[in-house]
């Protein structure tokens, strides 16, 4: 097959392209881009003066490369704004990123170990003329696009710092590092390490040597390590003295380790090089074919060669050379990436040859027609490239405008908009459509593929393309056409089952009768989500809670009636949102409101009349604000009873709220004697009887406070359970250790099955427990549930993913007990679509932004272990 010289021609049109040009800006007030999610800058270890260690070393990473708009980017992606294409080149959008960052560096390896997170490993520290390799390791997670720096077991068994090195993980979430120049003109040991992650606190990991039984591939720098199940594959490099071509490959997990190396018949494989790209294609003819592209000889020549490695079914190993017509076409270069996106391979960045002028374009290789498309370049190298969704991202190495020091940031390029009025931009509906995920069996799965950030697409262990743009999602107002709610004659269908079942007698809920003056005096006088930082007006509302007693009361007996007629578990559809812990933080919740929607009808932000909103339990104790809250979300459920859910947890239960918050509250700003059956303080108790015990969305996510524990085997355990009820901690009963297990039980990593839970059941007595893997992936396939959604653990980063991402906890507590200094979380279900089963958005407040006390000193307490 021959490169067509047609197409050729029409893509080196230079067209300059706009970024998300068909993507509405969301529009926001001044309070709201302030209170969106704030970067934490942490400090890094790397406090020591960094200086010259390796001449060589400069020779070879001289190009050092600062982004020149890194001063300048949005905190908050939901405000991210284009940027023009100057001239032929291309400068990606800022993705902001938050927790403990990377300072920048160049030489590091960024990979993925599981379809949400990515390991980075060491790389040089500093700029050109001062740096200092790292051995550090921080952990990215796409979810909540959030870095943590990984604290290691034990520091003494630790490979040294490092740049230029090869790393590669497999498919258990492991990474493996060979080689790199570690400083002094000296290179790494000729070993292999491996890091793991700890399961249940990716906080923490253990690297361990690789012992082998045979001579290894020798110490090098600039070459590659690739997986392929069961082997990893390292090629060229340099040792320092001469370039490399040779082909060594081990198997980690075989009985006998050993390096082995690959001589090719005829001598048929690529020329010696460093500093060359190896990936993997995931369609087409090269499916099962590593695809090795361009590199640096031993004159310094950038090289333009592509190159397929083949493991045949008779055990041997054979390189084929790509056939490419015209190799002129592809741009020599080295110090670049490749990404593969269906059967492109796309070439990113990189230097060449030194009479070369001007930014490399961006090229495109199609593996199926063996064509070559060129786009407008970007001005980096030794970085790092990887694809979500439509995205290419691309972090860390040099930018042409700073030449001496490396970026910290990461940005992405929209495919879509590259690939904009090309030949390519039919393959972009293609690639959606053909898209499956499989099992880690290998065996495909279906309906079970959700969107779990603004650019990642998983679901049972696999990563897909899809079809949205990031920024659809950003203004969820934007995406649904407001209408009167009175003109809703299909209500009920949007609803769900819950509102259809009585069809005939289902009043839409603007004209369902309720004392509307009452009501509406509760939530204009607390949902203030642009005002709850004023101090003189809400300190009075604080200081006084301007409720009379006789209002608090009706209020209690308008929404009473409401949950009453609700079934134990509310069933609805998409779009919604998931609020999980608040324990009493109105600032936080209000935070919430401001930045992402709030449950209103009347002003610019409110998003009640397309969006519900559910609740996951623990609304109140803890801080000092539990009964705005209460009265708040009671008040909402009357005025919005099909939009607003109220699931229970476990502190809306008197045994537990009396003495950690609810009480003292009611006591103090009350004047409650919670003593008597007739106070207010058990009359809401009596409310907490009748609150749900889960949600169901779209039939196939699962929303509850705790777990599914020991007994919770089908959805009809959570349905069938009769309430009014009041929670029993010494079970007697089936029925009362499931509402345990739905309020108590957590998931953990180290528990295969069930286990007693030693931390919470302090007593011993076994009602409190784990539940692991085992159980809950029997849970979800008996019931067809795709993702269980829980807020009863203490979640740092406000929100968790677990169990290779079919377990969702959500944390909505920021500071907790203003100590804790985590995020606070919650997540938005997009609309269903054909082309997005599930759809789930992230949406974070961080802890530093509050800068009130809201936590009760009278109630001590931990989030491992809470108050029963």
């Amino acid at each position: 097959m021959s490169s067509n010289r047609n197409l050729h021609n029409t893509k080196k049109q230079k067209t300059h392209l706009q970024f998300n040009a068909n993507s509405p800006i969301p529009k926001a007030t001044s309070q709201t881009l302030r209170k969106n999610i704030i970067s934490k800058h942490s400090s890094n270890l790397f406090q020591n003066t960094f200086h010259h260690q390796n001449s060589y070393m400069n020779h070879d990473l001289e190009n050092s490369r600062d982004s020149p708009y890194n001063k300048t980017h949005h905190n908050n992606s939901a405000n991210e704004k284009p940027n023009p294409l100057i001239q032929n080149n291309i400068i990606p959008i800022i993705s902001n990123t938050n927790g403990n960052r990377p300072l920048p560096r160049f030489g590091q390896s960024l990979l993925s170990i599981s379809p949400v997170k990515l390991l980075l490993f060491g790389g040089a520290v500093g700029d050109t003329s001062n740096f200092k390799f790292s051995n550090e390791t921080f952990l990215l997670n796409l979810m909540t696009r959030i870095w943590s720096k990984i604290i290691i077991d034990d520091y003494n068994n630790i490979p040294k710092g490092r740049a230029a090195h090869a790393a590669s993980s497999n498919d258990e979430f492991e990474m493996v590092i060979h080689g790199g120049s570690i400083g002094g003109h000296e290179l790494a040991e000729d070993e292999l390490w491996l890091f793991e992650l700890k399961k249940d606190n990716e906080e923490y990991g253990s690297w361990r040597k690789i012992n082998h039984q045979s001579k290894g591939p020798g110490k090098r720098y600039g070459h590659t390590l690739n997986y392929m199940k069961p082997y990893f594959i390292l090629f060229g490099g340099s040792c320092h003295t001469h370039i490399l071509n040779d082909l060594w490959i081990i198997d980690i997990k075989s009985p006998q380790v050993k390096w082995i190396k690959i001589d090719f018949k005829n001598n048929v494989a690529p020329s010696p090089r460093l500093y060359q790209t190896c990936g993997f294609c995931n369609k087409g003819e090269e499916k099962d074919m590593m695809l090795l592209f361009g590199g640096r000889d031993s004159n310094e020549n950038a090289l333009n060669d592509i190159w397929g490695l083949t493991h045949n079914k008779n055990h041997s190993w054979s390189w084929t050379r790509a056939p490419i017509t015209d190799n002129e076409l592809l741009k020599p270069r080295y110090n670049h990436s490749i990404v593969f996106y269906g059967t492109l391979m796309i070439i990113i960045g990189g230097r060449s040859n030194k009479n070369y002028n001007g930014t490399l374009p961006i090229q495109v290789f199609d593996n199926n027609k063996k064509d070559i498309f060129d786009f407008p370049g970007v001005e980096m190298n030794r970085h790092n490239s990887f694809i979500f969704d439509k995205y290419i991202f691309l972090y860390g190495g040099f930018n042409d405008n700073n030449p001496t020091h490396p970026i910290g940031v990461l940005s992405k390029i929209s495919i879509e908009t590259l690939f904009h009025n090309s030949p390519l931009s039919r393959l972009i509906e293609v690639n959606n459509k053909n898209t499956k995920i499989k099992n880690n069996d290998g065996k495909q799965v279906k309906n079970t593929k959700f969107k779990l950030s603004h650019n990642v697409v998983i679901g049972s262990g696999g990563i897909i393309n899809q079809d949205s743009e990031e920024n659809e999602v950003e203004d969820m107002t934007s995406v649904f056409t407001k209408v009167n709610i009175e003109q809703l004659k299909e209500e009920n269908k949007r609803i769900g089952e819950n509102s259809a079942k009585n069809n005939n007698n289902y009043l839409i809920q603007s004209i369902r009768p309720f004392n509307s003056n009452l009501v509406n005096k509760f939530i204009d006088t607390l949902l203030r989500p642009f005002e709850w930082f004023d101090n003189s007006k809400m300190d009075e509302i604080h200081k006084s809670l301007p409720f009379k007693l006789k209002e608090i009361y009706n209020l209690i007996k308008e929404v009473s009636p409401i949950l009453e007629k609700e079934k134990s578990l509310i069933r609805i559809r998409s779009p919604c949102k998931i609020f999980g812990n608040i324990y009493g933080d109105y600032n936080d919740l209000m935070r919430f409101f401001e930045s992402f929607g709030n449950p209103s009808d009347d002003n610019q932000m409110g998003d009640i009349n397309v969006m519900q909103y559910v609740f996951l339990g623990d609304f109140c104790d803890r801080c000092h604000y539990s009964l705005e809250i209460i009265f708040l979300l009671f008040a909402l459920k009357i005025k919005y009873p099909n939009f607003i859910y109220l699931i229970r947890g476990h502190h809306e239960d008197i045994s537990v709220n009396i003495n950690s918050g609810l009480g003292q509250e009611c006591k103090d700003r009350l004047d409650d004697d919670i003593t008597q059956t007739k106070s207010l303080f058990f009359l809401i108790n009596k409310v907490f009887d009748l609150l749900p015990f889960g949600v169901l969305v779209d039939n196939n996510i699962l929303c509850v406070h705790g777990g599914i524990g020991s007994r919770v085997s089908s959805l009809d355990d959570i349905e069938n359970i009769k309430r009014p009820f009041r929670i029993v901690h010494e079970v007697t009963n089936k029925e009362e250790q499931i509402v345990l297990d739905l309020l108590y039980s957590e998931y953990s990593n180290e528990t295969k099955n069930i286990e007693p839970n030693k931390e919470r059941d302090i007593e011993g007595k076994g009602f409190i427990v784990k539940y692991g893997e085992e159980r809950l992936n029997k849970f979800l396939i008996d019931n067809k549930i795709v993702l269980l959604i829980t807020s009863h653990k203490f979640c740092k980063e406000g929100i968790l993913s677990m169990n290779n991402d079919r377990l969702l906890s959500i944390f909505s507590s920021s500071n907790y007990m203003d100590k804790y200094n985590n995020y606070g979380g919650m997540i938005i279900i997009g609309k269903k679509t054909a082309n997005k089963p599930i759809n789930i958005i992230p949406r974070l407040i961080d802890c530093m932004e509050n800068k009130k006390e809201t936590y009760r000193q009278d109630v001590m307490g931990s989030p491992v272990r809470d108050n029963f």
